[in-house]
């Protein structure tokens, strides 16, 4: 049986298949990795959520379908990772933002939201790669300060990206699996990164034709984490 261990890295980015621990960022990175802000971060709390059913999806369903018109599409997956008030490490400043995974029968998107991002010197990237090479995004902002004022999608501060049909379907086909899903609750990683375990049954699907989270009504697989960050509202992050 494979083990599979997708990370979500305090320096702000996420990676599949592939361990990454560099807090340098490396546009040619043979991996495949999500980076909203991939940069050195002293990160105080990493937050995240696992999607399957409510208002949530809801409010997903309405905002692809606003941001891709004519597409019907409607979300009954999600997961939502928030860097929130990060430090940079080599110079003052916080950047907050967050990433949203979303799947729907067969079509999936990334979305990157952007909050407070003050000034860095520091190298940084943001976009996505993939490990062929062949699909990836590198949005060309000068700085990372004025993240939080670009858009693709026409709403500033947002990034979005239909992912389904490539290698990026990776991020979205994680697995098929028959018994548990297990998470870390996500508290101060400061010292080390989230790391989300799928240790047993499992099988990666690099397909999204059949995305699965099949749960066997498992109510832990509807609630994952004690700490929540709602998805495109990053200045709300509560305690459940």
């Amino acid at each position: 049986m494979p083990s599979f261990l997708p990370q979500i890295n305090q320096n702000g980015f996420q990676s599949f298949f592939t361990h990454f621990s560099g807090a340098i960022p490396d546009p040619n990175a043979n991996g495949d990795i999500i980076a909203p802000l991939w940069t050195s971060f002293n990160s105080d709390l990493i937050y995240y959520q696992q999607v399957t059913n409510g208002s949530l999806l809801d409010r997903a369903t309405a905002d692809i379908n606003s941001m891709f018109p004519g597409m019907h599409f409607s979300a009954s997956w999600l997961f939502i990772t928030t860097w929130f008030t990060a430090s940079y490490s080599t110079s003052t400043g916080i950047a907050t933002f967050q990433t949203v995974l979303v799947s729907g029968d067969e079509i999936s998107f990334l979305i990157m939201n952007y909050g407070g991002i003050t000034p860095t010197g520091q190298p940084w990237l943001s976009g996505y790669l993939s490990t062929s090479g062949m699909y990836h995004y590198m949005i060309g902002e000068p700085r990372p300060s004025s993240l939080s004022g670009s858009t693709n999608v026409g709403i500033p501060g947002r990034w979005a990206f239909r992912t389904d049909g490539a290698i990026l379907g990776k991020f979205f086909g994680l697995v098929c699996f028959s018994s548990l899903f297990v998470l870390p609750t996500p508290i101060d990683v400061l010292l080390i990164n989230v790391i989300i375990f799928i240790l047993l049954n499992l099988m990666i699907s690099l397909s999204l034709k059949h995305f699965c989270l099949h749960q066997n009504d498992r109510s832990e697989l509807s609630l994952l984490v004690q700490l929540v960050c709602l998805p495109f509202s990053l200045s709300h992050c509560r305690n459940m």
